[in-house]
């Protein structure tokens, strides 16, 4: 991936404001695992790929012990910042690479989202977040789905015809395609994400699905709920506007 993007627009850098708005970014990593946000209390987790970390501190507050890593120094210190702000003993944020990264020990519950799609080898990382989990412990995983992604990855592939692989020309040509010429509501660290990133891939469910089969960790959750014809629920997802990132959990027995 292209490291010195996050150094410049560190992603996501969520608005926070209190312990509430951390809670809610919680919340969504719970309700994504189809767990309550007691269910987190006294369990330890593992984020390979935090970012700015608004998730781990929310988990935080939910009474986890976390350990956080991102390869971006910027995303780091903004975590940092939230752990100093809101006396989050119990979260520790390491700059590290999430395929050389070793805890020495293991975990209730790995996290990986929005993360291994920007790496050349998604399904090596995912193999090092099974490593990682205890027996009895989840994996958790959020991926760019290739159907319902469609409509922006034609516009990235339109925007890299034109650009290239430079992070902030990618940005600029972007902006006068998609947006007029100015910065999308969402702000600049958004367009980043969207379309300066030269590089992501895109998986199909069935595709995750045998990773985790090859794995033996059995699906305990999926968001969007999976359903019986997947080939046809994938392109209802693109259909909908929905499903463009999907998250799904198991357990490794």
């Amino acid at each position: 991936m292209s490291s010195m993007m996050y150094e410049w627009f560190p992603y996501p850098s969520r608005v926070v404001q209190s312990k509430s708005d951390l809670e809610g970014f919680g919340l969504w990593a719970a309700n994504a695992m189809g767990k309550p946000r007691d269910w987190f209390l006294g369990k330890t987790v593992l984020e390979l790929g935090c970012g700015t970390g608004e998730v781990a501190a929310g988990l935080g507050l939910f009474g986890a012990r976390v350990i956080a890593v991102d390869l971006s120094f910027s995303s780091i210190e903004k975590g940092l910042g939230l752990k100093k702000k809101y006396g989050l003993d119990s979260v520790s944020f390491v700059q590290g690479d999430l395929f050389l990264f070793d805890p020495k020990e293991k975990f209730d519950v790995v996290l990986s989202l929005g993360v291994l799609h920007h790496t050349k080898n998604p399904r090596k990382g995912f193999g090092v977040a099974v490593s990682h989990v205890k027996a009895g412990g989840f994996v958790c995983v959020g991926l760019y789905n290739a159907v319902g992604r469609l409509r922006l990855r034609w516009k990235r592939w339109l925007v890299g015809l034109l650009a290239g692989s430079d992070v902030k020309k990618r940005m600029e040509t972007a902006k006068k395609l998609f947006y007029g010429g100015r910065v999308p509501p969402k702000g600049e660290v958004y367009l980043a994400d969207k379309f300066g990133q030269p590089y992501e891939s895109y998986h199909l469910v069935e595709e995750v699905l045998h990773w985790f089969s090859e794995e033996r960790l059995v699906v305990t959750h999926s968001r969007p709920a999976l359903e019986n014809h997947l080939s046809w629920m994938q392109i209802k997802w693109f259909l909908e506007k929905r499903g463009a990132f999907f998250v799904l959990t198991g357990k490794k027995n």
